[in-house]
């Protein structure tokens, strides 16, 4: 009978989930699930373990070079809460590397925002 973890791992192979589908569907929390995500982080080689990253809803501020698997807070653009969390899938190695993606960490797939801050023109300083 396979683990926890690795029922999770079959999971992600097949579709994108976020933390608190995966935690509906196998009834924990969203803590758990964080800490069982982590696990298969590691875990899931040659495969990688890949991540949508979390977006604003309400400016679309892409959080892209986040490499925490929680949902951010808020917006460091427009100070919302409302974020749309990060959405992890398992893909095979070949097809991480075709993406982009390095090896060895959860790397943000394809989005078109990006998560640099609007040009602001210098203060004036008196």
């Amino acid at each position: 009978m396979p683990t926890l973890r690795k029922k999770i791992a079959e999971v992600l192979e097949e579709d994108a989930l976020d933390l608190r589908e995966i935690s509906k569907l196998f009834g924990i929390k969203e803590k758990e699930a964080l800490d069982h995500l982590k696990h298969i982080e590691k875990s899931v080689h040659p495969r990688r373990l890949t991540a949508e990253p979390a977006s604003c809803r309400q400016c679309g501020f892409s959080f892209k070079k986040r490499t925490r698997l929680n949902t951010p807070g808020r917006c460091p653009v427009c100070k919302s809460e409302h974020i749309s969390p990060p959405r992890f899938k398992i893909n095979p190695s070949s097809e991480a590397r075709r993406s982009g993606e390095t090896l060895g960490s959860i790397e943000p797939s394809g989005q078109q925002d990006s998560e640099e801050r609007p040009n602001h023109p210098p203060e004036e300083s008196d």
